[in-house]
């Protein structure tokens, strides 16, 4: 862990999201993102629980995860796309898995206001793309400060898609054009097939089910034998801001 640059980006991201850190933080290195798993019972190359305060990540500095933990202090909660959108237009630079975020949006046929709705049952190259190129646009078009009042009245109660109408004065739809794309057509989704698993030597995953309550089938191989059963992936509402290492990009 590069500590001493780890502060000099918070301090960054401080500045540039508005915003401070509340409490003290914590962040735990690993050398890989099955560690992670094993450590947080989520497969990435980071995770970030912001409530807590803890990053969990296989980089010296994730910038990505940075952003996650200070913009988890809005005290809102948009959802994944937004979120997500957020880290990489900032955290990333607007780049995603070493590629222009808005070049992989114009190139796609996405539909954002599908992918606000159901982030995680898009591809992940492409939705972490396409949110990161949709929130630099709303960035660049209204700043980070309009962007963080719509962050923030995401309680609770408050429908993502009615805070967006009422803080930008449109829909994600239209907002959506800002990508380059004209007129918004319905994209191809592409479950994960991805689960996560912290026991024996090599795991494979054999089915996945994306309801809310997720299961899949792992097939586990170890000294003593093979194992096949089913694990539970965490409810998708409940979903804590992660980074996919780029072997992973289901």
């Amino acid at each position: 862990m590069d500590t001493q640059k780890v502060e000099k980006r918070v301090a960054e991201f401080e500045k540039v999201l508005g915003q401070t850190l509340t409490h003290k933080a914590n962040y735990y290195r690993y050398s890989t993102a099955q560690e992670v798993a094993a450590g947080t019972g989520y497969y990435a190359a980071g995770v970030t629980f912001a409530a807590t305060g803890d990053v969990h990540s296989t980089e010296p500095c994730h910038d990505h995860e940075l952003v996650h933990l200070i913009a988890g202090g809005f005290g809102g909660d948009p959802g994944a796309f937004f979120q997500e959108g957020l880290a990489v237009a900032v955290g990333n630079k607007g780049e995603w898995q070493g590629k222009s975020a808005d070049k992989v949006a114009k190139a796609s046929a996405a539909n954002v206001a599908a992918m606000v709705a159901s982030f995680d049952r898009f591809d992940a190259n492409t939705a972490y793309a396409v949110a990161g190129s949709f929130v630099a646009y709303l960035v660049r078009t209204h700043g980070m400060a309009q962007v963080k009042a719509f962050f923030q009245s995401c309680g609770p109660k408050v429908d993502a898609k009615v805070a967006f109408a009422q803080t930008f004065g449109g829909t994600c739809r239209d907002g959506g054009r800002g990508l380059g794309q004209e007129p918004l057509t319905t994209a191809s989704e592409k479950e994960r097939q991805m689960a996560t698993t912290a026991v024996g030597r090599k795991a494979d995953v054999l089915a996945y089910t994306p309801e809310r309550s997720r299961f899949a089938t792992v097939r586990v191989e170890t000294d003593g034998g093979v194992y096949v059963g089913r694990i539970c992936v965490p409810d998708a509402n409940r979903r804590v801001s992660t980074s996919w290492p780029t072997t992973a990009s289901s």
